[in-house]
């Protein structure tokens, strides 16, 4: 699976913690009709897919991470086309 031509691209974090718990955010003004999400962004100019993903991560849950590996495939969403990392907590 690819991104579809012409849809911004976004990129995340699946953050788990040492017991496997998922982390999950709230986001503001339930956004998109979600309850929860996980935390993803663009990128800023220049960024890679990786400090993208690590740095939406810190910004919108404040927990800092380290990728494990990519997950497989792309989301599509209504705005972006999203690539998740799997991550691990180092909280």
């Amino acid at each position: 699976m690819t991104p579809r031509p012409g849809k911004a691209k976004a990129y995340g974090g699946v953050v788990l913690d040492e017991s496997g718990q998922v982390l999950l955010r709230a986001p503001t003004g339930n956004f998109g009709g979600y309850s929860w999400t996980f935390a993803k962004g663009r990128p800023d100019v220049g960024e890679s897919d990786e400090a993208t993903a690590l740095r939406e991560v810190r910004e919108e849950t404040g927990v800092e991470a380290v990728i494990v590996r990519p997950l497989a495939g792309w989301f599509f969403g209504e705005f972006t086309d999203t690539r998740f990392f799997l991550m691990r907590c180092v909280c």
